[in-house]
């Protein structure tokens, strides 16, 4: 155990240094920490909001990106398969595999943008039962 004997603080007296009692808050400055209240708590909910849609703007330019990466990339394949069945024999630089390759990943391509713009036709058209 300890020899030291606890300390004890005096209470505070606010009149001997001059302050006296503490005013009780008046009616306009009650409704002035309420409006301040209600100030922050709308500007938390908006800055929430404001994350939200950040995080909504990022996942949406990345699908833009995929996107347009994905359109690059058709467009180089329909180009260059276009190019060699368009040019002379002798300047044929593919061979007959990776003509096949291409062309089925057109035809893959091309049945399911159908697929996906037949689908988005028939649920804006077609009437619930």
């Amino acid at each position: 155990m300890s020899d030291i004997p606890p300390r004890h603080t005096p209470p505070l007296n606010l009149s001997a240094i001059g302050l006296g009692a503490i005013p009780s808050p008046s009616a306009a400055s009650l409704q002035s920490a309420q409006d301040e209240a209600a100030f922050y708590a709308a500007d938390k909910k908006k800055q929430g909001h404001k994350r939200d849609q950040r995080s909504k703007d990022v996942v949406h330019y990345g699908t833009l990106c995929l996107v347009v990466l994905t359109a690059v990339c058709v467009a180089a394949g329909l180009v260059t398969w276009t190019l060699h069945q368009v040019l002379p024999t002798t300047k044929h630089w593919l061979s007959k595999e990776q003509v096949d390759s291409i062309g089925k990943a057109g035809a893959l391509l091309l049945s399911g943008t159908v697929g996906a713009l037949g689908s988005k036709f028939l649920a804006r058209n077609s009437e619930p039962e």
